[in-house]
Order: structure tokens, then C-alpha cells, then sequence
């Protein structure tokens, strides 16, 4: 089953999952940090026409992206409320859209033309056809509401994703009244920390744990059936309990070892991310195909495991070792779709490609952990 460690280590809000006592997911937040969904009424600032876009500014002068839509108009000066969608980077600033939505535990409400769409994470197309008979009786186009079912929502009693869907709708009409009236630049609705988001989105969570007095209020207020303990130890606080320095420093090395003895090479750069399988220490004696195949498996594994506990995203591409068997190659390509199958974000793996390098995509949600660092 997995843990849930949230602590305080190098002056952020550290979020690790752990499965079977390794981690699988690493976050780390500034307690001041804006988060995603967060909406504010915001100014705009410039329009780039070359690109289509205007540049919004919120609380605390920062500029966020808008893309315009095709015959929208917008022109500086105009005042209206956006949610952030996109973290910013480095290189680019935080994007935002004028389509407010509201996420939840088993549905995401956001306004706009009625249409239904729904995980592709469901394993019962029965009960994708009945959630789907369910939303289309309930609402109409006039509604002017579109909703995403989650993919919690499949075990869950129809009674419990309608009302959650009403709520969230009643409140994406307070909140619009509510911006006629705020000054320009306020906030007026705050996302959850990411820690909250984890909980909220977890399916298979047995355990929280935190030393963070603010943290466990927070949690124990917004999910108070959760299996919470607040862990006390001033001579061994949970950072060092679970080794976060060492976590750390494995996570962002660019060198990581497979217990075969051969090793991956993780090279991330602005295009795109690039692994790179080696035998390592595992190229000694007599080295057989067998030997080869076992060595991609292995890696398939942890290029999985390092692709999510880094956050990465894009393009990613993976240089396994050369196989002569093509069967081998599919099913090395088989172990890593089904080991990014558990990702909860959206990862394709696209195909082995003519240099016979294995192209993966993966939707960008949050930022890097290295940028989370930085």
C-alpha cells in the first residue's frame, strides 16, 4: 500500500509517495507559492499580436500567457478574472485561462458549451456508458457547463458525483459575482497546496504522515476521514527518518544505478529529456542477448520510476542496449507502457522509432523537480 510522507525540508513543503517502502512521487512547495487553479481578477497588460496572445497581469505583478482564441479580442486595460493553469518556468511565464473551472475528487467543472469527457483510466465500459446516459439527462448546452469525470468516479455512488458536480458549479457562479466586485488584481479563489491536490487525487493512499503542525490541521480539516498521524521526534524529524538529503541527491544525480550493475544516464534539456541505458558494471564475462533483455527490463522499470519522481515532461526519449531479437524489443516496450500505466499523469509511449530509440510523451503539469529546487 502507499505512504504519504509531508514534511518540511529545505525551507519548502516536501510531498513523497511511497510504495512499498520506495518512492514513486517527490514534490516540493513554497508555502507562499501560488498553485494552479488559483483565480484571480487580473488587468491586461499587453497584446502580442505576432503570436495571438495577450499577457495578464495578477497579484504581485506577475504576467501570465493567455492564448487567444480564434476571433477573441481582448485590449489592455481590460479587467476580468483568469485561473492560473501552468506553473510558471525558468523561461516562460504562468499561463492562464479565462474559462474558469473547479476541480474535485471525482469531477472537473469548467465553464463553456456542455460536453462530457471522461478518464481513459475506466476499466468498465458499462459504467462509461452509464456515467455517460447520467450527465447527458442532467444537463443540456444551456446549462453552459463542460465536466471531466475523474477516474475515482467509476467506483463511486452516482448520487456522490452530482451533487459534488452541482457544488462546484453553484460556486463558479458565486465566484463570477464575486469578480464584479473584487479590485484588479486580488485573488479570489485559492488552489489547494499540492499536498491537499495528492490527497484528493490518490487511490490507493493507506497511510498520511506528517511533523507539520499547519500541514496536519490542513489535512485533518479538508479530509477528515483520512488515516492521519502527526509524527513527534525532535532528535529524528521525518526528513531524516526517510532519508530525504540522500532521496534528493539520487533523484536529481544524472547518473542512476540499475541493481544489475548497468546504469542510466538522464540528460534533460529545453526540447526534450534523453535516457540513456548502459551496461555499466553488468558488461563482464560473457555478455548474452538473455543478459541484454533482462538489463532493458530492469531499466524500462526505473526510466518509469525517474520519469515521475523527476517530473518530467515533453519529449522523452530512451536509448535501450541494442537486442537482435525484435520480440525482445516489444516486450521491453510493453513492460514500460504498463509501467507508466500506474502515472497518474497522462504518458504515452509512442513507438520505437527508425534509430531505434523508444519516443515517450508526458503531459506537463507541474514544474520540474529541479525547477521545484531552484
Amino acid at each position: 500500500m502507499n505512504k504519504l510522507i509531508i514534511t518540511k525540508f529545505l525551507e519548502k513543503i516536501a510531498t513523497v509517495e511511497f510504495f512499498e517502502q520506495k518512492a514513486i512521487d517527490v514534490n516540493f512547495e513554497n508555502d507562499s507559492d501560488y498553485h494552479l487553479y488559483d483565480i484571480y481578477v487580473g488587468r491586461v497588460d499587453s497584446i502580442a499580436k505576432n503570436i495571438g496572445a495577450a499577457f495578464i497581469e495578477i497579484e504581485g505583478k506577475e504576467k501570465c500567457f493567455y492564448q487567444l482564441g480564434k476571433g477573441e479580442k481582448l485590449k489592455v486595460g481590460d479587467e476580468l478574472p483568469v485561473q492560473i493553469t501552468k506553473e510558471r518556468s525558468k523561461a516562460k511565464d504562468a499561463e492562464c485561462s479565462l474559462r474558469l473551472s473547479i476541480p474535485g475528487k471525482y469531477v472537473v467543472v469548467t465553464e463553456g458549451i456542455y460536453s462530457l469527457g471522461i478518464s481513459s483510466k475506466f476499466s468498465d465500459n458499462e459504467r462509461r456508458f452509464e456515467l455517460q446516459q447520467l450527465f447527458d439527462s442532467t444537463y443540456s448546452y444551456e446549462d453552459e457547463f463542460s465536466f471531466i469525470l475523474r477516474t475515482k468516479s467509476e467506483e463511486a455512488d452516482n448520487s456522490d458525483i452530482i451533487n459534488e458536480a452541482e457544488s462546484h458549479i453553484k460556486l463558479l457562479r458565486e465566484l463570477r459575482k464575486k469578480a464584479k466586485h473584487t479590485p484588479v488584481y486580488k485573488k479570489i479563489y485559492a488552489g489547494s497546496a499540492f499536498y491537499l491536490d495528492k490527497i484528493r487525487d490518490a487511490r490507493a493512499v493507506s497511510e498520511i504522515v506528517t511533523d507539520d503542525e499547519s500541514v496536519y490541521d490542513n489535512i485533518r480539516a479538508s479530509y477528515p476521514e483520512s488515516k492521519l498521524t502527526f509524527y513527534q521526534d525532535e532528535l529524528l524529524p521525518l526528513s531524516k527518518l526517510y532519508k530525504l538529503e540522500k532521496l534528493v541527491s539520487d533523484i536529481t544525480s544524472r547518473r542512476v544505478w540499475l541493481r544489475s550493475g548497468s546504469y542510466l544516464v538522464i540528460d534533460e534539456t529545453e526540447a526534450l529529456t534523453v535516457i540513456d541505458v548502459n551496461t555499466g558494471k553488468n558488461d563482464g564475462g560473457k555478455i548474452t542477448e538473455d543478459t541484454f533483455f533482462k538489463t532493458n527490463l530492469e531499466a524500462a522499470r526505473e526510466a518509469a520510476r525517474q520519469i515521475r519522481l523527476r517530473n518530467l515532461s515533453g519529449i522523452i526519449l530512451i536509448d535501450f542496449i541494442d537486442m537482435k531479437r525484435k520480440e525482445n524489443m516489444n516486450e521491453v516496450v510493453d513492460c514500460l507502457r504498463e509501467a507508466v500505466f500506474y502515472d497518474p499523469v497522462k504518458t504515452n509511449v509512442i513507438d520505437v522509432t527508425k534509430l531505434n530509440l523508444v519516443e515517450l510523451t508526458r503531459k506537463k503539469t507541474h514544474k520540474t523537480l529541479k525547477e521545484q529546487l531552484g
